[in-house]
């Protein structure tokens, strides 16, 4: 006879997917999506009306920004701008074109946004990578002539273990596929 046990636990993940879990996160930040210019309008300027200062501190620790992203981080706070966010869960070199497109759809709202509302925003994309499901995040596919090739790394005993910690394989054949795969129809690849 089998045993099966099962275990409750608390969602976790990074300092900022806890964060944004905790009770002490507003309503106000999970709201519907805004259709039409005015709409967004008036969400940033609900936004910025319900946030207080400071909140670049609270987010710094979990989000860790540098470069040209704590610049624009620190602009947008220091003149009361807003932040938007997106992410996803990791996989093979960044996983499916869906990765690739969120997080630049997310820096293009920014930019719209702050275009019409002339309100500082600054796009926020996160990885999960303390997601644990190797299966999904162990593969991507990639665009080839006739079709597309899945590129996979080998199965390991992950159970539980955050994607973050995984070591990775040698990964000379699939770099190889990969950048094969990047060339350009005028080049014959």
């Amino acid at each position: 006879m089998t045993t099966v046990r099962v275990l409750s636990e608390t969602l976790g993940g990074n300092a900022l997917a806890r964060a944004g879990m905790s009770a002490s996160v507003p309503a106000t930040w999970y709201p519907g999506r805004p259709l039409s210019a005015d709409a967004w309008r008036a969400r940033v300027e609900g936004v910025r009306r319900s946030s207080t200062t400071g909140w670049l501190d609270v987010l710094r620790p979990a989000i860790e920004p540098s470069g040209v992203a704590a610049e624009r981080l620190t602009r947008v706070a220091r003149h009361g701008g807003v932040v938007v966010t997106t992410g996803q869960q990791p996989g093979l070199f960044g996983g499916p074109l869906y990765t690739w497109s969120k997080a630049l759809t997310i820096r293009a709202l920014a930019d719209e946004m702050e275009a019409v509302t002339g309100v500082p925003v600054a796009p926020l994309f996160w990885a999960a990578t303390d997601d644990s499901d190797f299966a999904e995040a162990s593969w991507t596919a990639v665009s080839v002539a006739g079709g597309f090739e899945r590129l996979q790394l080998e199965a390991i005993e992950s159970a539980g273990l955050s994607m973050s910690a995984v070591p990775l394989p040698d990964m000379t054949a699939p770099l190889a596929v990969l950048r094969d795969a990047c060339g350009s129809g005028s080049d014959g690849r």
